[in-house]
């Protein structure tokens, strides 16, 4: 733990402090590490078959809790395995950043294997929590059994970090399945919020066609 410290901090830790910024839980002290520092001081204890990451005090800095998702499931040899584990221990994100970063170290997706962690992690009350379910769902966005999964699962919740997750869902689902979200627009009854920020970010996306851009402003403007 002393050399994954001494990698993050280099200069030492200083004085942490909550930063009035998007993404950092105000419960939850910061140093300000870029997120590249914080993967290259990850490597060596990924590395290290001895590194017990339950020593990271994840609670301390958003920094460490970025360390235990990061180390925790690049150690972890299956999609299934690395599932249960986000599921046993998403309660302890307070970060976007937390979350989302996740991502880029899952295995292989399978629709299948996530179906029943889609649905407990979005079950969850907390907020990011509910957000893990929606983030990884982005992995899967091309299969169709997927994006009826997910589009018959999405709630309202106004919190800032789910809908948005929500919204960032729906516009990928519509980069390959147009026409299913088209009518998923057009015949839900969620929130307005919800539909006008997944359209302006399926709009703001190179992946759609002008005409299809063209087709949810018509959507937008019927809200």
């Amino acid at each position: 733990m002393e050399n994954l410290k001494k990698r993050l901090y280099p200069n030492g830790i200083g004085n942490p402090e909550y930063r009035n910024m998007v993404g950092i839980d105000h419960l939850i002290k910061s140093s300000r590490v870029s997120i590249p520092n914080i993967k290259k001081a990850c490597k060596e204890a990924i590395l290290d078959d001895s590194f017990d990451i339950s020593n990271i005090p994840y609670d301390d800095l958003v920094e460490y809790q970025i360390c235990y998702f990061i180390i925790g499931l690049s150690k972890i040899k299956t999609f299934n395995e690395q599932l249960e584990f986000i599921y046993n221990n998403a309660h302890i994100a307070k970060s976007w950043m937390s979350v989302d970063l996740c991502n880029q170290y899952l295995k292989k997706p399978n629709i299948k294997e996530y179906k029943k962690y889609f649905l407990k992690l979005i079950g969850l009350k907390g907020v990011y929590e509910r957000r893990f379910g929606y983030v990884i769902g982005l992995k899967m966005a091309r299969d169709k059994e997927a994006c009826d999964l997910f589009l018959s699962n999405i709630v309202d919740d106004e919190r800032y970090y789910v809908l948005m997750a929500e919204a960032w869902l729906i516009a990928e689902l519509g980069i390959y399945h147009f026409d299913r979200v088209k009518d998923f627009l057009l015949t839900s009854n969620l929130s307005i919020a919800l539909k006008r920020k997944a359209i302006s970010k399926m709009i703001d996306s190179y992946r759609i066609s002008d005409l299809n851009k063209n087709v949810l402003k018509e959507i937008r403007s019927r809200l």
